[in-house]
C-alpha cells in the first residue's frame, strides 16, 4: 500500500474505542488497528510501538513534576515563614519532605485525570498523542533536565546529615531528587527564555 510520506495531520479521536481490546488496557496496536491507522495516513515507521504506555508515562512524569514544583515553591515558605523551621539543613529536609509527597499527590491526580479519560480515547487517538510528545523538543528537554536535576538532587541527599527519625537516606535521595527535579524543570524554562529572547533579538531588522 503506498502512504504518504508525512505524518497525517488530524486531531487525536476522542470518541469511544472501536477498535480491537483484547489484551491488557496497555496492549500495543493489533493487526487490525494498525491497518485502520495506515488507512488513515500513518507511515508504520511513525506508530509508536506502545504508544499507551508512552501516553501514560507522560503523564505520570508531568504529574510528578508538577508537585515537585509546588513543592519547591511552597514547602519553604511555608516551613519557615509558617512553622519557623530554621535555615539550613533542616528547612531542606522538610522541604524535601513536603515536596515528595506533593509530588505524590500530584501525579496521583493526573493518573487519575488519565484514567477518567481512558475510555473515550481510541487507538488513532492515543498514537496521536504519542507521536506528538515524542517529537515535541520541549517536552523532551524538560524531561532531559527534570532527570539531570534527580540525579544531582538525590547524590546531594546522600551527602547530607540526617535530621529526625523519619530522614533515613533512601527517604533524603528522594525527597532531594525531587527538589533536584523541579530545579531542572526550571533551569529549562529559564534556559528556554533566554534562547527565546535572543532569537527575539537576532531576527530584528538591522538598524541603518
Amino acid at each position: 500500500r503506498s502512504l504518504s510520506p508525512t505524518p497525517p495531520k488530524f486531531q487525536a479521536h476522542t470518541h469511544h474505542c472501536c477498535y480491537s481490546t483484547e489484551g491488557s488496557m496497555f496492549a500495543k496496536p493489533s493487526k487490525t488497528e494498525l491497518e485502520e491507522l495506515y488507512e488513515l495516513g500513518w507511515e508504520a515507521s511513525d506508530i509508536p510501538k506502545d504508544p499507551k504506555g508512552e501516553l501514560v508515562s507522560h503523564v505520570l512524569r508531568k504529574g510528578y513534576q508538577a508537585g515537585a514544583l509546588v513543592g519547591l515553591v511552597a514547602a519553604p515558605l511555608f516551613l519557615r515563614f509558617g512553622r519557623g523551621v530554621p535555615f539550613g539543613t533542616p528547612l531542606l529536609l522538610e522541604s524535601a519532605h513536603w515536596a515528595l509527597n506533593a509530588a505524590g499527590a500530584f501525579t496521583l491526580v493526573s493518573s487519575g485525570m488519565l484514567a477518567y479519560k481512558w475510555s473515550g480515547i481510541d487507538m488513532p487517538g492515543f498514537v496521536d498523542r504519542a507521536y506528538r510528545l515524542r517529537h515535541n523538543s520541549g517536552q523532551r528537554r524538560t524531561d532531559q533536565f527534570s532527570v539531570a536535576g534527580m540525579l544531582v538532587g538525590g547524590a546531594g541527599g546522600l551527602m547530607l546529615p540526617g535530621h529526625g527519625p523519619t530522614t533515613g537516606p533512601l527517604y533524603r535521595v528522594a525527597g532531594c531528587a525531587t527538589l533536584g527535579c523541579a530545579l531542572g524543570v526550571l533551569a529549562h524554562v529559564g534556559l528556554s527564555l533566554v534562547e527565546q529572547h535572543g532569537n527575539g533579538i537576532a531576527n530584528q531588522p538591522a538598524k541603518e
